[in-house]
């Protein structure tokens, strides 16, 4: 789901990505939810994710899906952090990534905003299946701090996450 009503990233490049990992989930794109004015922190010029899923959590009661991952270009920030490049809930159904700081700094490295993108999402999926951050740094489950350790984990799970990932399938 857009969150916003502008996004920077077309959503239907998620699908493929999504379905391969999780067969089960159906990736559709459903309507979009308007700019979450309190999520919004004035002082901080950021949007409080936790306040998007709490948005989102309603918006799944009207939609007939099992899970929402919402998707933005809004900065979002969690309390004690500068900023979070997504949050979900662990497990939930809802979750949500902002593309604000996953662009490349140029266009030759257009793929890198697609290929980041795809990995936040796979990662927030992660949590809503169950899936907690992950030491394997080349899992798409560990937790990114920088956009060095998102470029260099893979969008793929590591053995030990593909096996409880296949337990939820199961």
């Amino acid at each position: 789901m857009q969150v916003g009503t502008t996004l920077d990233y077309p959503l239907d490049t998620l699908r493929d990505p999504i379905t391969t990992r999780f067969p089960w989930i159906d990736a559709s794109i459903t309507s979009t939810l308007a700019e979450p004015a309190e999520a919004y922190d004035s002082l901080r010029n950021q949007y409080h994710s936790t306040r998007i899923l709490i948005l989102l959590e309603q918006e799944i009661q009207n939609l007939q899906v099992n899970r929402l991952l919402g998707v933005t270009h809004f900065d979002l920030f969690v309390p004690g952090l500068n900023f979070v490049f997504g949050e979900a809930r662990l497990p939930g159904r809802v979750g949500i990534i902002s593309t604000y700081r996953l662009k490349a700094s140029s266009r030759s490295k257009a793929g890198l905003f697609v290929e980041r993108v795809v990995k936040e999402a796979i990662h927030e999926i992660g949590h809503m299946v169950g899936l907690e951050h992950c030491s394997d740094t080349s899992c798409v489950m560990y937790f990114s701090n920088t956009l060095a350790d998102t470029d260099y984990k893979g969008p793929d799970f590591c053995g030990k996450c593909r096996s409880q990932v296949r337990i939820q399938i199961e």
